[in-house]
């Protein structure tokens, strides 16, 4: 059980890693929103041997949604709150953190973890809500200045897949 722990913090550190680095000044999106479905639907497939965690692939399109200051998403919390940064913030992330945890729900469908399924989405969507936007100390990796909170934002979502794949 603690090897398999260590395997969901690495799992948490790759994603939180190529998250980070799609948000870097010298990095591209595709870090976050190529690789880290890719890894999460590679791990799901080995360790669940079924083709349905090929409906993960949704996350390609979840990654697509955009939380900037020209989305419609942005936008429409942003009429909704009438300016309020904070409030349009947190619902605008919080929003895709919903939509991060929809996209992972073929896990449970197959493993019957539903328990924990809602666990993890909970931590899935706080942390989009209350972290992602949060502009967090930032720390080199590779000489590339990467930001805490997309390093964490991302880690909890490959701990949170893994998490239900592993368990």
């Amino acid at each position: 059980m603690i090897k398999t722990l260590y395997q969901c913090i690495w799992a948490g550190m790759f994603c939180g890693l190529f998250g980070a680095l799609g948000g870097a000044e010298d990095g591209g999106h595709h870090y976050r929103g190529i690789f880290i479905p890719i890894f999460l639907i590679i791990m799901a497939y080995f360790q669940l041997n079924t083709s349905n965690v090929l409906y993960l692939s949704i996350l390609f399109a979840t990654f697509t949604v955009g939380y900037g200051h020209t989305s419609p998403l942005r936008m429409f919390y942003e009429k909704l709150f009438k300016g309020n940064q904070f409030y349009t913030n947190v619902a605008t992330r919080g929003t895709i953190g919903k939509l991060m945890a929809c996209s992972i729900i073929i896990i449970p469908l197959i493993k019957q973890n539903w328990i924990l399924y809602g666990i993890v989405s909970f931590m899935i969507v706080n942390t989009y809500a209350w972290v992602s936007w949060r502009c967090l100390r930032s720390f080199y990796f590779w000489k590339i200045k990467l930001i805490e909170s997309e390093f964490w934002t991302y880690f909890v979502l490959g701990l949170a897949t893994s998490l239900l794949v592993y368990f």
